[in-house]
């Protein structure tokens, strides 16, 4: 084997290794936004569950009526988010305690369509208020 045959064959060596490259950049960069995406949905979700269940137990200190309270906690969440779902909303008279459970689907590029991640893609929050709850 000469020198000058050896270069030739590999001649695509560096080509490939760029390719190769810039393919894992993409897909971690693209994992980085939809992980992004998902953690700044979830944070989003928890700050307006709280504010829901604040919303919801003003109402109930005033009305003390648990329909009224869930009502005024669906009207709450249509208002900051409507995206979100309200799964549970749970309203003590007596004590004056709310519990809400929110539910998103995650804005994600991926996740959301691919049927085995888009379970990763939904999330979920709670937030409790009332007296006696820290």
């Amino acid at each position: 084997m000469t020198p000058s045959s050896r270069w030739n064959d590999e001649r695509g060596l560096v080509g490939k290794m760029i390719v190769v490259t810039l393919v894992l950049i993409v897909v971690i960069g693209l994992a980085a936004v939809e992980a992004g995406s998902i953690v700044f949905a979830k944070l989003s979700l928890e700050n307006t569950a709280s504010a829901v269940a604040a919303d919801g137990a003003r109402d109930l200190g005033s009305s003390h009526s648990q329909a009224g309270a869930c009502q005024a906690a669906a009207q709450s969440l249509k208002e900051r988010d409507a995206n979100a779902v309200l799964v549970t909303c749970t309203a003590d008279p007596s004590t004056g305690q709310i519990f809400i459970k929110l539910r998103k689907v995650a804005p994600t590029m991926i996740v959301r369509r691919v049927g085995f991640l888009r379970k990763l893609g939904v999330v979920k929050a709670t937030a409790e208020t009332g007296p006696g709850v820290e």
